[in-house]
């Protein structure tokens, strides 16, 4: 399979957004709100106190109200969801 004439627009993209999440106070809660952002297609890219970064490729596009149920299903409360460029 040729895939010379591929171009940039067919590949996915990663796209990041900084997630501020209330009660991420220890490792159990960390783990768990990774699980619940994985389980959702996301890539977690890191988290400090209470903002984690993720990705999600470009046709994926997480929805916020899908994360906000996830998270509060799991406990937790998305106090903010920002898009982030780079």
């Amino acid at each position: 399979m040729d895939q010379s004439n591929s171009s940039p627009s067919d590949l996915t993209q990663l796209v990041r957004y900084v997630l501020e999440i209330k009660s991420l106070h220890d490792d159990a809660a960390i783990v768990r709100v990774r699980e619940v952002l994985t389980g959702l297609g996301l890539l977690v890219d890191r988290v400090e106190g209470n903002e984690v970064e993720v990705a999600a490729g470009h046709s994926a596009k997480p929805v916020t109200d899908d994360i906000d149920k996830a998270l509060r299903k799991a406990g937790f409360e998305l106090v903010n969801f920002t898009p982030t460029v780079g």
